[in-house]
């Protein structure tokens, strides 16, 4: 009777392992954010919230439209896009630092709503 007893113990302390692995699993897949290169952006034939770009703005290009609101190029090495932002620049934002855009692209533009100026000190290779 007790190696009866043993046998579900270790069947319950394995199902506790697999169930905190997939706990965990899920939990960071949650907060994994998968960055889009442009060219992969123009590709898409899906419509995604929230997608994430990197890029540096072309010289030039940005607009101040009215208050809060700019339009820009994004640039990589490969590709670039239309961009119109809505919304507060952030204070180490300058138009030849790399940059994250998060929108959503309509018809050959994208729209972002957040940017996120990315501090090169900190991103050095």
């Amino acid at each position: 009777m007790s190696h009866i007893g043993y046998n579900k113990k270790i069947i319950l302390a394995v199902l506790v392992i697999i169930l905190c692995i997939m706990l965990g699993y899920t939990t960071v897949s949650n907060y994994m954010i998968e960055y889009n290169t442009i060219n992969e952006i123009l590709e898409s034939k899906t419509a995604q919230n929230d997608i994430h770009v990197v890029g540096t703005i072309e010289p030039g290009s940005f607009t101040h439209l009215y208050t809060d609101s700019y339009t820009f190029i994004l640039t990589d090495d490969t590709a670039s896009m239309n961009v119109i932002y809505t919304g507060s620049l952030p204070s180490s934002f300058s138009e030849n630092s790399e940059i994250v855009i998060i929108g959503t692209m309509e018809n050959d533009t994208f729209i972002s709503t957040k940017l996120i100026a990315r501090c090169p000190s900190k991103f050095t290779e």
